[in-house]
C-alpha cells in the first residue's frame, strides 16, 4: 500500500493518466486506507462529488473487487489517516521543541466523532448500502 496517497504523490501522464509517485515507506495493510484516503479528494465545494467518486471507483474496480469485510470496515479505515497524521505532527512538534498544546487542528480532527459521509458516499460509489 501506498503509505501517502496525496495529491503532492499524484502525477498526471500525457495519456491522462493519474500515477502515484513517491512510494519511500510502502509496505503491506489494508487497502481501503489509501483508497478512502484518494477517494478523499473528491470533495468540492464542502460536499462529495458523485461524479468524482463514481469515476475514481469505476477504475478501482478494474483492478479490484471490494470484499464485504472491506466495505463493513470503511468508516474504521477512514480513521486511520487522521490518526496517522495527528501522532506525525505531534512527533515533529516535539522534535523540534515545540510540543503541542492541545487546540492544534490536527489534534482537533483526530479527536472529533469520525466523518461518516465520505464512507456513505464511497459505499454508493461502490453500489453498497
Amino acid at each position: 500500500m501506498h503509505p501517502d496517497p496525496a495529491p503532492v504523490n499524484l502525477v498526471a501522464t500525457d495519456d491522462k493518466r493519474v500515477v502515484l509517485i513517491d512510494w519511500t515507506g510502502c509496505g503491506i495493510g489494508p487497502r481501503i486506507t489509501c483508497l478512502l484516503q484518494v477517494m478523499g479528494l473528491c470533495r468540492s465545494r464542502g460536499m462529495w462529488d458523485p461524479v468524482k467518486m463514481q469515476i475514481l471507483a469505476d477504475a478501482y474496480r478494474t483492478h479490484v473487487d471490494l470484499t464485504g469485510d472491506e466495505i463493513e470496515r470503511m468508516a474504521d479505515a477512514a480513521r486511520l489517516r487522521v490518526l496517522w497524521l495527528a501522532a506525525w505532527n505531534y512527533w515533529m512538534r516535539t522534535l523540534l521543541g515545540k510540543p503541542p498544546k492541545g487546540d492544534e487542528w490536527w489534534l482537533r480532527r483526530a479527536l472529533a466523532p469520525a466523518d461518516q459521509t465520505l464512507t456513505s458516499a464511497v459505499r454508493a460509489a461502490f453500489g453498497q448500502r
